[in-house]
């Protein structure tokens, strides 16, 4: 871009100079051909009084030897050539009319110049000079003394050797300016790479990498110009996100180990409330199922004594509290059943979820259908209790909030993962924001469901739309779950 520009500018400057140049050169051979015609004439004068015409020819004659010599003529008012080189071109009549004549005898003879360039009838250009030969004293004896001109010595220098040497000149003023052009745009493209496009890439190459690489690489600030105070300013900006990013790793780094901290405790509290459940609803069932087995069988004892002693008052209260003992022993059978049922232990998911449907689904008339055929065997009871427990929560949001007459609930394995998925025909809801009937947010037990999921480094996935039902679908590793 700096080359092109430069050169068409020394190029247009040289051609210039060069037309100045061979005008000052042009005026400088026209009076130089003139005065060659003022020393021919005076070398000739002393000869043409002493009539010595020999050797007058002798001296054109050695004159027309030189090659800068175009025409050397002596010619008389006629315009008849008295004298020439060789004597080639004696006795010939030239006439001013001729086309090399025009540029001198167009002018009036006060403004006539000495020497003109002119160009011959084959296209060759010479500077021709015009010297009127004197009608001196001296020359009263041959010529009429009222001529003031006897004759006219015309002299033609070619303007080759000029012309040759100016563009010479011009050839060696280009090369010479184009080198010297080539050698300043060297300096120039050394100085600005290592000076100005080096700190650029510099800094292009930090900002590229900016982000990218563990430690910001400073950039060379050099001399406090634009690119230094820029270099300068970017140091300042990447230590200052160089010390935020350090902050917030260390803060990152800590809230992932409070997040490791609470995973971890929150698997405990699971593990700690599934024991818990597991000891209250064994409990429930060795200490308070024997007292009230206990109390049927005594009320029975009762009953029997009461009906042989023929006492037939006090037998309905009896029954009576026979059918409240017997009501409470139900309810404490389904809060073991919802503390631990020992069904999940004893059959597995398929029996577990029969059994929990039945009881809450169909005595609320929703219909169901369980699909558990494609699981090939038992799962690890980890696994087996984190599905139960979702799924047991999905069947009381379908009680509470979905207003659904049939639930599906498929369980299968594929790829090393156990899979279930729970879909409803319910009126469904935004999942962005849950319902909240009776100012109460459905978004804690989708929440504690996702959790158990989570920690199980499982996936949960909810689809819901406002009247196209709702849809859960989770997936747990069955190897390395509440063990790691």
């Amino acid at each position: 871009m700096i080359l092109i520009p430069a050169i068409l500018i020394i190029a247009i400057s040289s051609v210039i100079h060069y037309h100045s140049e061979r005008e000052e050169a042009l005026t400088t051979m026209s009076v130089l051909a003139s005065q060659t015609g003022d020393v021919i004439e005076r070398a000739i004068q002393h000869d043409m009084l002493e009539s010595d015409f020999t050797h007058i020819q002798r001296i054109f004659d050695d004159i027309g030897e030189d090659q800068r010599i175009g025409s050397l003529l002596l010619l008389d008012l006629s315009g008849k050539v008295i004298f020439s080189p060789e004597q080639e071109d004696i006795n010939q009549i030239l006439s001013n009319q001729e086309g090399s004549c025009q540029p001198c005898h167009n002018l009036s003879p006060e403004n006539r110049p000495s020497g003109i360039v002119t160009s011959a009838q084959d296209g060759q250009r010479f500077f021709r000079s015009m010297h009127p030969i004197e009608n001196l004293p001296e020359c009263h004896q041959c010529h009429d003394p009222d001529q003031k001109i006897i004759g006219v010595l015309l002299t033609d220098l070619s303007i080759e050797p000029i012309e040759q040497t100016l563009a010479n000149d011009l050839r060696g003023n280009l090369i010479w300016w184009a080198v010297t052009t080539l050698l300043i745009i060297l300096l120039v493209n050394f100085a600005m790479r290592r000076w100005v496009i080096t700190r650029i890439d510099n800094l292009h190459s930090a900002l590229e990498g900016f982000g990218q690489l563990p430690e910001h690489q400073e950039v060379p600030e050099g001399p406090q110009d634009e690119i230094g105070r820029l270099s300068h300013t970017f140091n300042l900006m990447a230590k200052r996100i160089s010390k935020r990013d350090t902050e917030n790793r260390a803060l990152s780094q800590a809230l992932q180990k409070r997040n490791t901290e609470r995973g971890k405790l929150l698997k405990q509290i699971i593990t700690a409330q599934e024991d818990e459940r597991v000891r209250v609803a064994r409990e429930l069932h060795d200490e308070l199922g024997q007292s009230l087995s206990s109390t049927a069988l005594q009320i029975e004892t009762a009953k029997r004594q009461l009906t042989a002693d023929g006492q037939i008052g006090p037998l309905a209260n009896l029954d009576q509290a026979n059918q409240i003992l017997k009501d409470a022993t139900d309810q404490m059978y389904n809060l073991i059943t919802g503390l631990r049922p020992s069904i999940l232990d004893d059959l597995g998911l398929e029996a577990a979820f029969k059994s929990l449907a039945k009881r809450t689904l169909e005595s609320a008339g929703i219909t169901f259908s369980i699909d558990c055929t494609e699981l090939v065997e038992r799962l690890p009871p980890e696994v087996e209790i984190v599905i139960f427990r979702v799924f047991q929560e999905a069947f009381t949001n379908v009680l509470r909030h979905a207003q659904a007459t049939h639930v599906t609930l498929k369980i299968w394995e594929e790829d090393g993962h156990v899979h279930g998925e729970i879909v409803d025909n319910g009126i469904g809801f935004d999942h962005d924001h849950p319902p909240e009937p009776n100012g109460r947010s459905t978004g804690l037990g989708l929440l504690g469901m996702r959790e158990r999921v989570e920690q199980c480094d499982g996936d949960f996935n909810l689809y819901a739309m406002p009247g196209e039902g709702t849809r859960i679908h989770v997936a747990l590793p069955i190897v390395g779950n509440l063990d790691d």
